[in-house]
């Protein structure tokens, strides 16, 4: 091959290849300061200069622009407030009643939010217990009923489990309950879930609801909450 500068175009993109060009400044990942494309051949590394990308071999090549899309305009947003930066922790308790249960803890968490003032960040619930959990699902009733009966599928309350055989288990605590059942279920249940938070509000989807899932009720539960990132300091300002 000659050592004119050969361009190949492919999909309206220009891509110089030469021989063995020297950049001007030497790639960390390389020691010879070029990415091999080709047996013979190299690639110089880019030269990042005022929003262009551009060989660094002195001859005139074609140049690649980087776009850089204008931020879209944030109006009436809780950010034009002083922040602050935000890590705190919650607990809410709860008494369920039947053996399978869903709670929708969704209010409970938003009004956290709000009550904090948590602007844009995450919270993350998580449940306590090993025979509970929490999924983001909907809560239309027909399909709690469904899920239910996949959870007797999955883990049949009368099949024999070994959890439940006292006889042969050591520190069985008082007034243990036979649920074996229950901890089957919940191993293939999350145990946590974390929301994110934008302009004071969950980043939920439309039929999304915060569930907190019950499989050996009823007893007092408490689930942790989490929530990190910024908070809006309006209401401290206005109340000073």
């Amino acid at each position: 091959m000659s050592g004119r500068l050969r361009d190949v175009a492919r999909d309206h993109v220009s891509v110089a290849v030469a021989p063995a060009l020297q950049p001007r400044r030497r790639d960390p990942f390389e020691a010879s300061g070029a990415i091999p494309v080709a047996r013979g051949f190299s690639l110089a590394t880019p030269d990042l200069r005022d929003g262009c990308v551009e060989l660094a071999d002195p001859r005139p090549v074609e140049s690649l622009r980087l776009e850089t899309p204008e931020p879209e305009p944030r109006h009436d947003s809780q950010l034009d407030s002083p922040v602050a930066w935000t890590a705190l922790h919650e607990t809410l308790a709860l008494r369920t009643a039947d053996d399978v249960e869903f709670i929708d803890l969704t209010d409970a968490v938003l009004a956290l939010v709000g009550r904090h003032r948590l602007v844009s960040g995450f919270v993350n619930v998580q449940t306590r217990h090993t025979t509970t959990a929490i999924v983001l699902n909907e809560a239309e009733p027909l399909l709690l009923d469904d899920f239910r009966r996949t959870l007797e599928r999955v883990a049949p309350r009368l099949w024999g489990y070994a959890h439940d055989d006292f006889r042969r288990r050591r520190h069985v605590a008082p007034a243990e309950r036979v649920n074996g059942h229950a901890h089957c279920r919940a191993l293939v249940l999350p145990g946590s879930a974390s929301i994110n938070v934008a302009d004071g509000a969950l980043c939920l989807g439309r039929w999304q609801r915060v569930l907190f899932v019950e499989l050996d009720g009823g007893q007092r539960r408490e689930v942790s909450v989490a929530l990190v990132g910024l908070s809006s300091r309006r209401g401290e300002e206005e109340s000073a």
